[in-house]
């Protein structure tokens, strides 16, 4: 291969690159924006990585934070109000891919153990081993599913 079309290779892959840059960037901010209203950009928010915060009235704390880059999936999260300046407190995750898909978490804080557990929409944990705990917490879930709705209708 010539020095010539060596030179027209690397600009067509340099192309092809930043194509593929404006169209993820333009796509990613398309699908978050309405996601970010009433927060405000966190402090561990950057350019590549957005990430937005907010606290309601009640003290539940809602935040954004927008897909890593080349990524397709950001998250939604809510979580209860902080007691007794104890930073763990029960959450909701919500995993939002560009098409829309949703999936949803809680994390859950009993005495000296935490729990991840993935669960549908409304509630319910995937894995049946799980449904003890999620009984257990299962106000709190639910109260957190109902803010994450009214919040950001999903």
């Amino acid at each position: 291969m010539n020095k010539k079309n060596m030179i027209k290779l690397g600009i067509a892959m340099i192309s092809i690159l930043i194509v593929l840059n404006i169209g993820w960037f333009s796509a990613r901010e398309i699908k978050y924006q309405p996601y970010k209203q009433d927060l405000s950009k966190s402090i561990m928010s950057t350019f590549v990585v957005p990430r937005y915060i907010a606290q309601d009235e009640d003290g539940f704390t809602y935040a954004l934070k927008y897909p890593a880059y080349m990524s397709l999936s950001g998250n939604l999260s809510v979580s209860l109000p902080v007691k007794d300046d104890n930073p763990y407190v029960d959450s909701l995750i919500v995993w939002i891919d560009t098409f829309d898909k949703k999936e949803y978490g809680v994390v859950l804080y009993e005495n000296e153990n935490v729990y991840q557990i993935e669960i549908d929409s409304s509630g319910n944990p995937l894995d049946s081993e799980d449904q003890d705990i999620i009984n257990k917490h299962k106000e709190n879930v639910n109260s957190l599913l109902k803010k994450a709705k009214e919040k950001w209708e999903i």
